[in-house]
């Protein structure tokens, strides 16, 4: 367990060192933090959570990637942008599914 503690940090860091020479501080806390917030109404423990947030890391960066051809221009800021979108969605979802399954929690109750 100790071993695999340390891969994980090492590649955490990893990870930071090559999104602030890539794209700077601000984008790169963006890019670590954004899918993280967005997979975390989806699992309710760390491991699929990580995958998860890794899926929308790579979707993000990949949108971004995209969008940037097209348009033209640098690839950080849509794919946070990308990322922003993937968190206020994955959010909203969640937001929406505790509110139907309270309501169909409260309509069985009083239908009994």
């Amino acid at each position: 367990m100790r071993l695999h503690a340390c891969v994980l940090s090492l590649a955490t860091a990893l990870a930071v060192v090559v999104l602030v020479r890539a794209v700077g501080i601000v984008l790169a806390v963006a890019l670590l933090a954004l899918p993280a917030l967005a997979a975390r109404p989806l699992a309710r423990r760390i491991g699929p959570m990580m995958l998860l947030s890794g899926l929308f890391a790579f979707l993000s960066l990949a949108a971004g990637l995209l969008v940037s051809w097209k348009l033209d221009c640098q690839p950080s800021a849509p794919a946070v942008l990308v990322a922003a979108l993937l968190a206020l969605v994955s959010r909203a979802g969640a937001r929406l599914a505790g509110k139907a399954s309270a309501r169909r929690a409260a309509s069985s109750s009083f239908s009994r």
